[in-house]
């Protein structure tokens, strides 16, 4: 089950770096790792804990933040969990707001992994 959990999270972090338009060889420069490693990283053969591997997550979290607003509107999933929760009121939309800020320390924790 342990490697079911290690592939998932290497699929999310392929899948992350497509989405934010990172190929192997901007990974590769922008994290000291070698576009090679990247590769196998990137395939499953890595370990997920190495250290090439946190320092791929770290420059690909990196460039997570870099959300635009366009990015933001076109993410379906997420207007359509803010649509079903958000009344419209401005007094609900400070209180989903704070607790999205909220989740930034989260974030933040994941990062530093």
């Amino acid at each position: 089950m342990k490697n079911a959990n290690i592939n998932l999270s290497i699929s999310n972090l392929s899948s992350t770096a497509r989405i934010l338009g990172l190929t192997q060889e901007i990974i590769a420069k922008g994290s000291g790792i070698s576009q090679s490693q990247v590769s196998r990283i990137f395939s499953g053969h890595g370990k997920r804990e190495s250290k090439a591997y946190k320092e791929i997550c770290k420059y690909i979290n990196s460039n997570v933040l870099k959300v635009t607003r366009d990015q933001v509107i076109a993410n379906e999933k997420l207007i359509n969990a803010l649509t079903h929760i958000w009344d419209g009121s401005e007094q609900q939309a400070s209180i989903i707001a704070g607790i999205i800020y909220s989740l930034e320390g989260l974030c933040l924790s994941q990062r530093d992994h």
